[in-house]
């Protein structure tokens, strides 16, 4: 019988993730006016003042929409280290 080791790392489990405060659900508008759901939301915490206000505004209205730039960052294929966050 071979003997299992018990991972330095405690896991994690849904239980022991923190509950999102709410969740950003993103749209791409391409060149030509299309709106396309990407498949998941982003969580919300409210411990940032920035995103406290975001969420504070969609609750006062939630049919709010918010204009976000953004980046497609793309890690190097051979990078060792961790990713930047």
């Amino acid at each position: 019988m071979a003997v299992q080791k018990k991972s330095a790392a405690a896991k994690t489990t849904n239980s022991d993730m923190k509950k999102a405060d709410a969740f950003l659900n993103l749209k791409l508008v391409d060149a030509e006016g299309n709106v396309h759901t990407l498949p998941k939301g982003l969580p919300l915490f409210s411990d940032s003042r920035v995103l406290r206000s975001l969420i504070n505004a969609a609750k006062a209205n939630p049919d709010k929409e918010f204009t976000l730039t953004g980046t497609v960052w793309f890690p190097s294929e051979d990078a060792q280290e961790d990713i930047p966050l």
